[in-house]
């Protein structure tokens, strides 16, 4: 069974670039919650979310760098907003709570 590197090299870098960039956010959250005043969460907690994080943004990130149809791109794009806004909202909601607790 012949393996063409040259077919399945774009999509293996695809799902690299896409692991490392979902690693990166995965990693960078701690850092992030520190420089918002945030308190650190538990060990467990952060590996948890974390894994659940990286499993959700992995794949969103292979189909948003797909040369697939622009449908699917878009989709893709628009999870990804979605998921930002909703990063946004659940940020101002626990700033304002830490401030009055």
């Amino acid at each position: 069974m012949p393996q063409d590197n040259s077919a399945t090299s774009p999509k293996l870098k695809r799902l690299w670039v896409s692991m490392a960039l979902a690693a990166a956010v995965v990693l960078s959250a701690p850092l992030i919650q520190r420089l918002l005043g945030f308190r650190s969460f538990p060990l467990g907690i952060q590996i948890g979310s974390g894994a659940i994080t990286f499993a959700l943004l992995a794949p969103a990130f292979w189909v948003a760098f797909s040369p697939r149809s622009e449908v699917t791109r878009s989709m893709a794009i628009l999870a990804i907003a979605i998921i930002l806004v909703f990063f946004g909202l659940l940020f101002l909601w626990l700033h304002s709570w830490s401030l009055h607790a």
